[in-house]
């Protein structure tokens, strides 16, 4: 995927706790949502329902890891690599987002790698 690649994370969790961490905080944060808006239109209001699909992949056993993804609007927006890291860390995260905006939850994948449980930001 092209667009903007985060710097990679060292961990010294294992592997598999890492990923089930970074599996828990996408799981939880995207789900499909329903919006209900009401838009002024003249002297009236027109009532519209959106709806976000955002699905969540995994690819395991993916070059020694996990490859997790963040689907939506017919493409994929996030891409996160949990795979063995070099000698120094255990495990090594690598994220790439589709642009910019996607890239700001750079920093609530890291605090889900390292154990906190970020907030949900859309």
């Amino acid at each position: 995927m092209r667009g903007v690649a985060s710097a990679p994370l060292c961990s010294n969790d294992p592997q598999e706790v890492v990923a089930a961490r970074v599996r828990d905080y996408l799981s939880r944060c995207y789900v499909p949502v329903t919006s209900h808006m009401t838009i002024p239109a003249g002297n009236t209001y027109m009532s519209r329902t959106l709806t976000l699909n955002y699905q969540v992949t995994e690819s395991y056993p993916w070059d020694h890891g996990s490859r997790f993804g963040v689907y939506a609007a017919r493409s994929y927006t996030l891409v996160v690599d949990v795979r063995a890291g070099e000698a120094a860390c255990a495990t090594s995260v690598e994220s790439r987002a589709s642009n910019e905006a996607w890239a700001r939850r750079f920093a609530s994948i890291e605090q889900a790698a390292n154990g906190a449980t970020p907030a949900c930001s859309r």
